[in-house]
């Protein structure tokens, strides 16, 4: 796939990328784009936080309990936190954390954090390599520059396309004729950008949410860890 597109555009330089956390895709990227900044989508971050509560029974809880709820969603609130200060709000959940949710916080750990090899005199932390590097998965920075947090233009691509399909296996014939209808409404859609038209804008929910996490991120450094991921939890679901 990636062949096809630089072949087809040659001259595509990305500065950034939005994939989802999957190794061999974005090791893939890198090597054609060694340029462009790799930014994990923050949806998918948390369905990966979602799917391990499913696999440990904790769902049905989850949807129940709004006060368990929050603290799962403390966990991936993590992707929010400086880097430089991710330490502190990792120990501060730990140690208040439900006993059912630590083998999820050890997971987002592992596979997000890396795992703690030893610690200073000072109290700082050596740790281990993620799976996923810090780069790509914190939204810190994504948060304070405005910047998507997420892929889910993609995703909005996608269920476009579903929609105009109308089924799940279909001919070749109605196939093409649903590209050709998703292709219509997209150069539609990009004549009137063209031409000077605002896009849609974004619901008045999705900016008071955006305004709630740029400001909770804006001042990090004067909140307490615990009720700074408490904050970002509360303007997050995972509920997709």
């Amino acid at each position: 796939m990636i062949v096809l597109v630089v072949g087809a555009f040659p001259s595509l330089n990305p500065a950034s990328i939005a994939m989802d956390f999957e190794m061999t895709v974005i090791n893939a990227f890198i090597a054609a784009f060694p340029n462009a900044e790799i930014h994990g989508c923050l949806f998918h971050l948390v369905k990966s936080v979602r799917k391990k509560l499913s696999s440990l029974n904790l769902l049905k809880r989850y949807n129940a309990d709004s006060n368990f709820s929050l603290w799962s969603r403390m966990i991936p609130a993590m992707a929010f936190v400086r880097e430089d200060l991710l330490d502190r709000p990792m120990m501060a959940l730990l140690e208040v954390l439900p006993e059912e949710l630590k083998p999820v916080y050890t997971h987002f750990e592992l596979t997000y954090v890396g795992r703690i090899l030893s610690v200073r005199l000072d109290g700082s932390v050596i740790r281990d390599n993620p799976l996923f590097s810090s780069d790509i998965r914190s939204v810190h920075e994504r948060t304070l520059n405005g910047e998507s947090r997420t892929n889910n233009f993609a995703e909005a691509a996608h269920r476009k396309l579903q929609g105009a399909f109308g089924v799940c296996h279909l001919s070749i014939w109605k196939f093409i004729d649903g590209l050709r209808h998703v292709q219509h409404k997209a150069d539609a859609e990009l004549e009137r950008y063209i031409i000077g038209s605002a896009p849609a804008p974004k619901r008045r929910r999705y900016l008071n949410t955006d305004a709630n996490l740029l400001e909770l991120v804006r001042t990090i450094e004067n909140r307490e860890p615990v009720a700074f991921l408490r904050g970002i939890a509360n303007n997050s679901l995972m509920d997709n």
